[in-house]
């Protein structure tokens, strides 16, 4: 079972000033390409804490005041298990977008990304400090856990669930 990292300093932790939370009329101003990017990245990873309608939600992007680009914060809830796709597809800051740009070249669009992002997973996993693995109680089968999850858009299904 996957562990909660829990609260403080964690992994690719960085401060980012002068940003303020995206809106939902934001997203529908937004950059459709880099939406649908974040859809894809969320889903692979299972992240189902990126959300936001129009009654509001727990979007996780923040628009910096400064230079208008978008910050993708907040990973702490990937690998879930419990993954749910329909609410995912349905409340997912990046649905919208992802939904007007469905077409058949998605798969050959973002395999090669995902497979170049997997081959660097052991030279990622090497550089987390070792104090941080003491907190599982077997990190090889937690990491185990996460390589199964990101190979899974090698399967077929990964894909078809999607359109």
């Amino acid at each position: 079972m996957l562990q909660i990292i829990g609260a403080g300093i964690a992994f690719a932790s960085k401060l980012v000033g002068d940003l303020q939370e995206i809106t939902y009329s934001d997203l529908l101003n937004g950059d459709s390409e880099l939406l649908k990017h974040i859809f894809m990245f969320d889903y692979w990873i299972k992240n189902d804490d990126r959300n936001l309608s129009e009654i509001g939600g727990n979007p996780n992007l923040f628009l910096s005041q400064a230079t208008k680009e978008i910050i993708v914060l907040d990973h702490n809830l990937s690998f879930d298990k419990d993954f749910n796709l329909n609410s995912f597809k349905d409340i997912h800051v990046g649905a919208q977008a992802f939904n007007t740009n469905v077409d058949m070249l998605l798969q050959d669009e973002f395999t090669p990304k995902f497979s170049h992002a997997l081959s660097k997973l052991d030279e990622i996993v090497a550089q987390i400090p070792v104090d941080w693995k003491e907190n599982f109680d077997n990190y090889d089968d937690f990491l185990g856990e996460i390589r199964v999850i990101l190979s899974s858009f090698e399967q077929t299904n990964f894909w078809e669930v999607l359109i």
